[in-house]
């Protein structure tokens, strides 16, 4: 494997996600060792999948795998049919995440990713919606129109953390960490799996 491709993975990936993975913070379980080290491989198929890539497309592809292993660390309320993620205004991770998903279930449910307007997650409320990158006057106000639906918000833009959204990915210093909302989460009727907040910090 390029050496390169390993430089993408250390530089993109915050130093705390990456001490998980090389088992340098105590007190973790086997079975939670475990689950990290599946959790990284998968990680690391979609950073080489990318390693001609551009940074931009990195980033989709590491939050792509990130938001799939949040559907297992997230214990979602019994509903029929499909378990749908909204992605807002943004094709290109439409696309990787449809292919990250593909054939997979959230128990008996098949995941299906979806396009979809802010005024669609309003008024149909998903599973997971995922809002744009860019700066939008809507993102608070959905947020607040989510407030108490079992919805769980993923968004990539700074403040969006601390403004009710439950997932929030942030780049610092160029890499990737991850804000989590409890209370949000909580407010929605979702409990949160330790595993996410032992992997970024806490901002409610």
């Amino acid at each position: 494997m390029p050496e390169e491709f390993f430089e993408i993975v250390r530089n993109f990936m915050a130093p705390t996600i990456l001490s998980f993975f090389v088992g340098q913070i105590s007190g973790i379980s086997t079975l939670f060792r475990r689950w990290l080290l599946i959790f990284f491989l998968a990680t690391i198929s979609f950073a080489q999948a990318s390693f001609s890539d551009d940074a931009l497309e990195t980033e989709r592809r590491v939050r792509s795998a990130f938001i799939y292993q949040f559907t297992k660390l997230v214990e979602w309320p019994t509903k029929p049919g499909d378990f749908i993620i909204s992605v807002i205004e943004d094709d290109e991770l439409l696309a990787i995440l449809t292919n990250t998903v593909a054939d997979k279930t959230v128990g008996s449910r098949k995941i299906k990713v979806q396009s979809a307007k802010w005024a669609e997650v309003v008024l149909s409320p998903p599973d997971i919606v995922i809002f744009p990158k860019v700066e939008s006057s809507f993102h608070k106000a959905v947020i607040k129109k989510l407030a108490g639906k079992p919805c769980l918000v993923v968004s990539y833009s700074e403040g969006l953390g601390a403004a009710g959204a439950a997932i929030n990915f942030i780049i610092i210093d160029q890499k990737m960490k991850i804000e989590v909302n409890m209370g949000a989460a909580m407010a929605n009727s979702l409990t949160v799996n330790q595993t996410i907040i032992k992997l970024g910090k806490r901002v409610d």
